[in-house]
């Protein structure tokens, strides 16, 4: 991630965004300082990461990022869009002084008396998918106790720099035991790139998102079939994702990469941190049937899952893939992630707080399916636009709407 900001400042793909709206009476000075007690509260919002003999270092010291601030109560409507997505686009792509920090940064912009939004930009390097529903539980709560006038510091959560050099020792051992060679010779027949029907050669970064059709009752439906199999959602979605590839490209196995949080010790749900490695999963789409479909892709979720303490960068060095310069994961073009990043509508006294879509965000992928975990939203295809004929995401999203929707007839 170090590597790829310095490559490419603000476009490497791992500036990762949350935007709120917030309606109902806001005390400013109140979120100003719960955002000042979060920083203390969580090591990972004080890191900075800086290079030094040839080494990199991570240390927990950087200042506070400055609060910045908007006010566009004067414009029309259509000059208050346009001047909010500006200044996001920039805040979401301007690069972070790595080595001396701060990685995060916020700005605030009132749109009227009673309503704002807020834009909150972290680079992964200190966050991962997990972190901000963990940032906006801490954020909330603190808020809420600055509200009360409580001003006693805030518990000091859970300590992301003891689990990041816990990490670095796991990862020390699957070294030594060979296991990113071990998983090299079962990846190294697969294709590198999926040649996807609607896909074009055109460098371009910039993600968009378009959900499947599945309404809260479908999703129900395929959770309670993939209950009654002994599935989670997250496998049977991978499996038939990857049937649907197979189908459309006529690609015999895949790779698909797939971020996992690593938060099975004690304690480290609490944690603020980039606690997530990428994982390859190698995909066997059967010959047929549905069912027999999302079961491998519950093999291959359990078999990847078997890599967690494997850097991704070590296996892609075992592979020995050659890079393709238009993408930043030179394994594969195709991820599939699970979401679990907050959704829907918070309330805190009058004032209601609620989780808007992805903004500016750049991806690293030609094609992911977005999971999303824990609630009957619909899943997503994420993808950047600009590389896709138009109509060709939204071709592949109805097929996979077609596939979820026959796999419950089908076990029926």
């Amino acid at each position: 991630m170090w590597f790829a900001e310095r490559l490419n400042p603000g476009r490497s793909g791992y500036h990762d965004a949350v935007t709120l709206n917030l309606t109902g009476p806001l005390e400013l000075e109140a979120l100003r300082v719960a955002f000042a007690d979060c920083r203390q509260q969580h090591d990972a919002l004080r890191l900075r990461v800086h290079e030094s003999g040839g080494k990199l270092t991570q240390t927990f010291d950087a200042i506070a990022p400055a609060w910045r601030e908007m006010d566009v109560r004067g414009l029309t409507p259509d000059r208050q869009g346009a001047a909010v997505r500006r200044h996001f686009a920039i805040d979401c792509t301007e690069p972070f002084d790595l080595a001396g920090g701060p990685l995060w940064r916020m700005r605030l912009v009132r749109l009227a008396d009673q309503e704002h939004q807020l834009l909150i930009v972290l680079h992964h390097l200190m966050t991962d998918g997990w972190s901000h529903g963990v940032f906006l539980r801490s954020l909330i709560s603190r808020y809420v106790a600055r509200l009360r006038g409580l001003a006693t510091p805030p518990p000091l959560a859970p300590s992301f720099e003891l689990w990041a050099s816990r990490r670095v020792a796991a990862e020390k051992a699957a070294s030594a035991a060979g296991k990113a060679q071990e998983a090299a010779l079962q990846l190294r027949s697969a294709p590198r790139r999926v040649e996807l029907p609607g896909l074009i050669d055109v460098r371009e970064a910039r993600g968009s998102v378009l959900a499947l059709e599945l309404p809260p009752d479908d999703m129900s439906s395929f959770d309670a079939t993939c209950a009654s199999a002994g599935l989670s959602r997250y496998m049977a979605m991978t499996g038939l994702f990857a049937h649907m590839i197979a189908e459309v490209s006529g690609a015999p196995e895949l790779i698909v990469s797939a971020p996992v949080a690593d938060r099975a010790a004690p304690d480290a749900a609490r944690v603020i941190g980039c606690m997530i490695n990428a994982v390859p999963m190698r995909v066997v789409p059967p010959a047929a049937g549905l069912m027999a479909a999302a079961r491998a892709g519950r093999e291959a979720v359990v078999s990847a899952l078997g890599l967690l303490d494997v850097p991704y960068r070590d296996i892609v060095r075992a592979v020995d893939a050659p890079f393709d310069t238009s993408l930043s994961d030179p394994l594969t073009n195709i991820a599939c992630e699970e979401f679990n990043s907050p959704r829907g509508t918070w309330q805190v006294g009058e004032l209601t707080v609620t989780v808007r879509p992805r903004g500016e965000f750049q991806v690293r992928h030609d094609l992911t399916l977005s999971v999303p975990s824990g609630v009957t939203d619909p899943p997503e295809l994420i993808y950047p636009a600009r590389r896709w004929q138009p109509g060709a995401v939204a071709d592949l999203a109805a097929h996979l709407v077609r596939l979820v929707r026959s796999f419950g007839r089908e076990a029926a």
